[in-house]
């Protein structure tokens, strides 16, 4: 996790819930490849609090996204008011970067493109 998610006040959540997704990716995510992708994601990738492409403010529905290139998952921690949701948006996010596209599905959380938090 980068600096302002070490700082933020929901930072054990996000750990917490980060890990408890990863740990059940390959029983939900179908597509084996992505899934696998995930797990790797889940070992070596960042988890970014800032918003170093000024997203989540100009985007005040955003809950996450993915900078192109990158393999992190940004979350928009002032969008929202608690943790339970960061696991699936962090998995949501870095299936992105395992060239999975939303509306594809594939056990994916919020595979239609969008995540209702209150189902997490």
């Amino acid at each position: 996790m980068d600096l302002a998610c070490r700082n933020c006040n929901m930072a054990d959540d996000i750990r917490k819930n980060a890990t408890a997704w990863c740990e059940t990716v390959q029983s939900i995510v179908t597509n084996p490849a992505v899934a696998s992708c995930i797990k790797r994601r889940c070992k070596d990738a960042w988890i970014v609090c800032g918003d170093p492409e000024n997203h989540c403010s100009t985007h005040p529905n955003a809950l996450g996204y993915r900078v192109p290139g990158k393999s992190s998952a940004n979350l928009c921690i002032k969008n929202f008011s608690n943790a339970n949701a960061t696991g699936a948006i962090v998995i949501h996010e870095w299936a992105h970067s395992c060239n999975w596209r939303d509306g594809q599905g594939q056990g994916v959380p919020g595979g239609d493109g969008y995540l209702n938090t209150d189902h997490y």
